[in-house]
């Protein structure tokens, strides 16, 4: 609590204090007689910016700090005031001050200052001399401090600038680093998309050719049997299981002659040019290619195909290369799905469980739609979100790195369309890509 002073025992203070230093002592006596004195604690604000300001303080004892928030103005100790603005008008406090340790204040009013030099109207010229010296002190401290902290602002944004610089340096390179690697990845996917398709079409042939074989030995021994038999009833008996066999070979090497027909055709393109693509013709070689190339990688692998092709959908525009290369992942993924079930049904003794992979085709909304559906355990809610997005995989990393799906709807994407999911819980999943037509 703020308590009165005797003049005797303050004088010597004041006397020290540089606003009245060319004071008559007799005024500094009055004064001190008006003067009240109060304790302060470390961190105690003495008032805050904006508080309306009635007196001037002079400092006892201790230490205190004019601030702008966090920014310290000026410090001040013993001897030394503040406040001088409220002795000459009425305006709220232009800053803040607070005790940085213990500290003792004396103060003095604007009412009880003008009464003591009312009586002594002399002494007001030395007063506001000292007052407009101090204030130019002032802002001269203001105008160094904000110089050196202009300067330390001015060095630290030349560091931060000089960092930002050597942190683009830094992830440029990163970045380049990255780009090398998607794109051996992307090519590492793109050859291995590639692979399967060369592995497919391998199966897909041998199946005509091995019927080839087969007749044309069978024919070879008919050959052998007319040459050796004397009977004309059995010779013409041969003869007609003979035109039997040349006709099969006849239809199984004209089969294989499409296949290899169409594969050279798809990759006698360029795999970016376009051109008009029948997808029911393209989705049925794909699913056979694709079927054929899982089950040489999966020998036990066995799973059921319905195909629903809507007649006469649209041609799309597009490469048959990437469109084949989307087909084909999804299906793998679909195939992957049903496989996986079976090996689980099997562990829990359940024979009744038939892996089901169902592809159909039709037109919805100027766009054309092939769907693959597997009856296996659906994709969780927590993943779905996440199943394009490059890297990310629910295979073994020897059955996949992520990048398939990816890179399929990316393919989608550019040619206006998209891949839609429709999860059907534990009975399975369905993909849907959409291409405009």
């Amino acid at each position: 609590m703020p308590n009165k002073i005797k003049a005797g025992d303050f004088l010597n203070i004041l006397k020290q204090v540089k606003i009245f230093y060319h004071i008559p002592p007799e005024i500094i006596e009055r004064l001190a007689q008006k003067m009240s004195v109060a304790n302060y604690t470390a961190d105690e604000p003495v008032f805050k910016k904006g508080d309306q300001g009635d007196c001037i303080y002079i400092i006892i004892e201790g230490k205190v700090k004019l601030h702008e928030q966090e920014m310290i103005i000026a410090e001040m100790t013993a001897t030394d005031f503040f406040g001088e603005f409220s002795l000459l008008d009425n305006e709220p406090r232009s800053l803040s001050v607070t005790c940085t340790v213990p500290s003792k204040l004396a103060s003095l009013n604007r009412s009880d200052f003008y009464l003591v030099l009312k009586e002594h109207p002399e002494s007001i010229k030395n007063i506001i001399e000292a007052l407009i010296k101090r204030i130019r002190e002032q802002n001269n401290k203001i105008f160094t401090y904000l110089k050196n902290r202009e300067k330390e602002l001015e060095e630290e944004v030349s560091k931060k600038t000089a960092d930002l610089r050597a942190n683009n340096e830094e992830l440029s390179l990163t970045l380049e680093k990255l780009k090398q690697t998607q794109q051996q990845l992307v090519m590492k996917e793109i050859l291995a998309s590639m692979g399967q398709l060369t592995a497919g079409i391998a199966h897909t042939l041998k199946n005509p050719l091995n019927f080839v074989n087969n007749f044309s030995q069978v024919s070879l021994d008919i050959i052998s049997e007319v040459t050796k038999t004397k009977e004309e009833a059995e010779s013409k008996e041969l003869l007609n299981d003979l035109k039997i066999n040349i006709e099969k070979i006849n239809s199984h090497g004209k089969r294989a002659n499409s296949i290899v027909e169409n594969m050279l055709q798809h990759s006698t393109r360029r795999s970016g040019e376009k051109h008009q693509i029948n997808l029911n013709e393209l989705t049925e070689e794909i699913v056979t290619i694709a079927y054929h190339n899982y089950r040489s990688n999966n020998v036990r692998f066995s799973c059921d195909i319905k195909k629903v092709f809507e007649e006469n959908v649209p041609e799309v525009l597009a490469s048959p290369k990437e469109i084949s290369r989307v087909l084909l992942n999804v299906l793998n993924n679909a195939f992957y799905a049903v496989e996986e079930k079976r090996k689980e049904e099997l562990q829990k003794k359940n024979y009744d469980y038939a892996p089901m992979v169902t592809v159909t085709t039709h037109s919805k909304n100027s766009h054309v739609v092939i769907s693959v559906k597997d009856n296996g355990h659906g994709i969780p809610d927590e993943i779905k979100e996440r199943v394009f997005e490059p890297f990310f995989t629910t295979k073994p990393i020897e059955q996949g790195n992520g990048l398939g799906l990816s890179m399929s709807n990316e393919i989608v994407k550019m040619y206006g369309g998209e891949i839609k999911i429709t999860d059907a819980g534990n009975d399975g999943a369905e993909f849907s890509i959409f291409l405009p037509s």
